[in-house]
């Protein structure tokens, strides 16, 4: 919650404005960075900062979660196309935000301004924070929440909001995002004094049982190379000089898919009539799946052809059934 003396700042592009009032006569003033002697305040990047891409429910541990969404949106977008990303959770749903080039750039630069703040939040996220389902627009996309997902949209229909309709509601934030590389998460300053405690502890445990604590430590340690040896003789690596390194490289040499994805993705959206609905889509290293319903067999066949012409290469169906009113079908894409 923001206090009586806690300031909030907007942050569009790289000009920085004071939000000063309060509801209705709330008003928005530039301010230049280094007029900002505070250390105690709330600020608001502009949604055009970021991209935002819909992750869902991850079952994943805290710590793997960024390299989780890392890997998937690695899968989804060339590696070039963002410059880094960070992500918001709510009610154990994630949303992950691209950084765009210009706004690392600058954060970089100013890298003290985010640091500083208590606070850092957009107002999307403020949003997801307090609805389920809305229409926004960063001025250059339109955003479709639904309960389920997250649609950018060709179009904007009308109801869509906008910044300027709801910077005075979104305040005091909500949502609180962390910046890597640029303003260090709660995360991971808990992890940092929960690292200071362990250290501390394993020091005083140390000193107390002295030779008796070492002999232990030794033996475990011999168990746990003795296991190492034998993961290395089953993977058939135990011979080699560097047996960690050629697993690394017999791992290098697996492509995760011999085909970009985003390119059947393209074909699938560019195919797909409001009367398709698609339900499914699995991949691995050879295959992708996708599965949906359709009005008949006709809009099904007209699926795959479309896909076939923009990806010049031949779409299987699988599987084709009557499914009450609708054709189920199951599209498989093997390069």
């Amino acid at each position: 919650m923001a206090t009586v003396n806690e300031e909030i700042y907007l942050l569009k592009g790289t000009s920085l404005y004071s939000v000063v009032g309060d509801s209705a006569l709330r008003t928005v003033t530039p301010i230049a960075i280094d007029e900002v002697t505070n250390s105690r305040y709330q600020l608001i990047i502009d949604d055009s900062s970021f991209f935002y891409v819909y992750i869902g429910k991850l079952s994943v541990s805290r710590k793997k979660v960024r390299a989780v969404i890392g890997n998937y949106l690695q899968s989804l977008f060339p590696a070039d196309l963002f410059a880094d990303f960070t992500y918001y959770e709510d009610k154990g749903v994630y949303i992950a935000l691209l950084y765009r080039k210009e706004f690392q750039e600058f954060a970089t630069s100013e890298i003290e301004l985010f640091r500083k703040a208590r606070r850092i939040s957009t107002v999307f996220c403020e949003l997801v924070s307090r609805y389920e389902t809305f229409l926004f627009t960063d001025g250059a996309r339109v955003y479709e929440k639904k309960e389920d997902g997250l649609e950018s949209l060709a179009s904007t229909p009308e109801g869509t909001l906008t910044s300027v309709d709801l910077i005075a509601e979104m305040i005091p934030l909500k949502a609180d995002i962390a910046l890597p590389g640029i303003k260090r998460s709660r995360e991971a300053m808990n992890k940092y004094q929960a690292l200071i405690a362990t250290v501390a502890c394993c020091y005083i445990l140390f000193l107390a049982a002295g030779i008796i604590g070492n002999m232990a430590e030794s033996k475990r340690l011999a168990g746990y190379e003795r296991q190492l040896q034998e993961l290395y003789e089953k993977a058939g690596v135990a011979s080699s000089p560097d047996p960690y390194g050629i697993l690394i490289s017999r791992s290098d040499r697996k492509l995760m898919a011999p085909y970009r994805v985003m390119d059947v993705l393209n074909s699938l959206g560019a195919a797909v009539t409001p009367d398709i609905k698609i339900d499914l889509m699995s991949l691995n290293e050879k295959t992708m799946r996708i599965e949906g319903f359709a009005p008949d067999f006709a809009a099904m066949e007209a699926l795959k052809s479309s896909m076939e012409s923009t990806l010049k290469k031949p779409v299987t169906i699988d599987d084709s059934r009557q499914s009450g009113e609708q054709i189920k079908f199951t599209i498989r894409y093997e390069p």
